[in-house]
């Protein structure tokens, strides 16, 4: 990591958690599942997918997601 003095203001903090890499956006999510982003919305609101909220943003873990998606747990969906 760049010591905070040595940085310029453009250049962000690398992020050496590797937890962190393994969370996706809602858009990622969306994309992945060739669906809306209020679809991913909907259903991390039913339950039915688990998200973390960080701040104002909302991720989804992609083991949660992969999870989800072998127990399919929203079938009785229309």
């Amino acid at each position: 990591m760049v010591p905070r003095g040595d940085r310029t203001k453009t250049q962000k903090p690398r992020v050496d958690n590797a937890a962190a890499l393994d969370l996706l956006t809602v858009d990622e999510v969306a994309t992945m599942l060739k669906t809306s982003r209020k679809a991913i919305y909907h259903r991390i609101a039913r339950g039915q997918i688990p998200a973390v909220r960080l701040g104002r943003s909302v991720f989804v873990r992609r083991s949660d997601l992969a999870g989800c998606l072998v127990a399919g747990s929203w079938n009785d969906l229309p």
